[in-house]
């Protein structure tokens, strides 16, 4: 595939995708200190390549635009989870066709995220340590 046409593939991919701090019910499970502390943000949001790799194995894709982003994607149930690291951090996207609006107060769809941030932040801790 063409340069052209995997960033054009990502981008279909990611229109119907939002990011987790989109939703209110993450944003206060993650503000709320329900994550252990300081040191759970910084292993979710950290750089995770290698760690990704090592739990994940290979990514299923990459993209370069002003870094090379490596994208992990998950299953939790029916709904897809990505996971998307650099050199520098991390962040996770989430398949949602319901529209951003909606995905923002989406109470069951952030229980479903804040179940995946805490399996990936518990395979993630036990690779740190």
């Amino acid at each position: 595939m063409a340069g052209n046409q995997i960033i054009e593939e990502i981008e279909k991919r990611l229109m119907f995708s939002c990011n987790i701090m989109l939703n209110e019910h993450c944003i206060n499970w993650l503000t709320g200190g329900m994550v252990q502390g300081d040191e759970g943000q910084d292993i979710l949001f950290g750089s995770n390549v290698e760690r990704f790799q090592k739990i994940f194995g290979k990514h299923q894709f990459s993209f370069n635009l002003d870094k090379e982003y490596f994208v992990w994607r998950l299953n939790k149930g029916n709904e897809k989870m990505y996971c998307v690291a650099h050199e520098e951090g991390t962040f996770y996207q989430v398949f949602y066709s319901s529209g951003k609006t909606r995905f923002a107060s989406d109470e069951k769809m952030g229980t479903t995220i804040v179940e995946f941030l805490d399996y990936v932040l518990e395979r993630l801790t036990n690779e740190t340590h």
